[in-house]
């Protein structure tokens, strides 16, 4: 799982956009808790950066300079990956670099690592002996497919990568204990995802569409019916029971695989329904797996900003 490290926005609150409201002291960037039992946060490097030097200090848990560059190391390599070329010079709004953004984003993964990982003895979660073997073993790879002038410019050293992984795949065991109390058992019925053709008629007129309809049972094709004579821009969708219109969810969804509605009438129009297939199966899965997923995310960030306010936190100038 230790693989996963880009995919930490599931389990991160960014806290970059409290950047440029949080007060300044000794030219240190400190985002100060609203919780007075806040832990205060060490001590920052001010004046020359070296390999050593705590640049974030989250309480009393500090991450080095270069714990920092491997992020923004593994930053690029993904940026890079994805949109290719010279990737931190790129210019975004405000003439603002990736680079820039980059830097917020490392900063803001280290803070939120520290503070999840300060929870991982809650949970009784640490790593042993043959996991952090393995772990090594995989940022072996990594540090070896590393350019030589990479390897310069980001201090890249096994030790370094070993740490963040290590941190990373605790913060991900903490995530997954905090949201094991969710409810992941959800019907398939309530959930459905039904695909559907429809044919609509603005006016309302419920005679010309039961005409239409008849026409579409006699033919044997209601999907050409419904686009010659529909008032909607379309003649199919994918419909579930969060359909804003209830009553048009609840009449295609009571609709086996084949069959046709009456006119429904509604406050809009009427309609006439088709189901094409009464259950998408992958499309139900992927809502269920969607709701499930938003529910986890809440728990985790009600949590985690409780987490937060346990801690003061302090960011080196020399890094911005």
């Amino acid at each position: 799982m230790f693989k996963k490290i880009m995919c930490m926005a599931m389990i991160c609150v960014f806290i970059t956009a409290t950047l440029a409201g949080c007060k300044k002291d000794n030219n240190n960037i400190v985002i100060t808790s609203e919780n007075e039992d806040a832990k205060d946060a060490a001590a920052v490097e001010e004046k020359e950066l070296s390999a050593d030097s705590v640049v974030v200090a989250v309480g009393e848990q500090t991450a080095t300079y270069a714990e920092y560059l491997v992020y923004m190391y593994i930053l690029k390599t993904k940026y890079q990956n994805s949109i290719g070329g010279d990737i931190w010079n790129y210019t975004l709004s405000e003439n603002r670099s990736f680079k820039d953004v980059a830097k917020e984003q490392a900063i803001s993964l280290i803070s939120e690592l520290k503070i999840i990982s300060c929870k991982a003895e809650n949970y009784g979660i640490s790593l042993g002996t043959d996991e952090k073997e393995d772990i090594r073993k995989y940022v072996e790879t990594i540090y070896q497919s590393a350019s030589e002038e990479d390897k310069q410019e980001y201090k890249l050293t096994i030790d370094s990568l070993a740490n963040v992984y290590m941190e990373n795949e605790i913060a991900e065991r903490v995530y997954n204990a905090c949201i094991g109390a969710v409810d992941t058992n959800i019907s398939d019925e309530d959930v459905r995802q039904t695909s559907i053709q429809y044919l609509y008629i603005a006016s309302g007129d419920i005679d010309k569409a039961e005409k239409l309809r008849q026409k579409a049972v006699k033919s044997g094709d209601f999907l050409s019916v419904a686009r010659a004579n529909t008032d909607a821009e379309s003649c199919e969708m994918i419909i579930g029971r969060d359909y804003e219109n209830v009553a048009f969810a609840e009449t295609a969804l009571s609709l086996h695989t084949g069959e046709m509605s009456g006119v429904l009438t509604t406050g809009t129009g009427c309609y006439v329904i088709y189901c094409v297939n009464e259950n998408e199966e992958s499309l139900t899965a992927q809502k269920k797996e969607e709701i499930i997923s938003q529910s986890q995310r809440t728990v985790f960030e009600t949590q985690y900003k409780l987490w937060a306010e346990e801690f003061n936190i302090q960011i080196s100038p020399l890094i911005l």
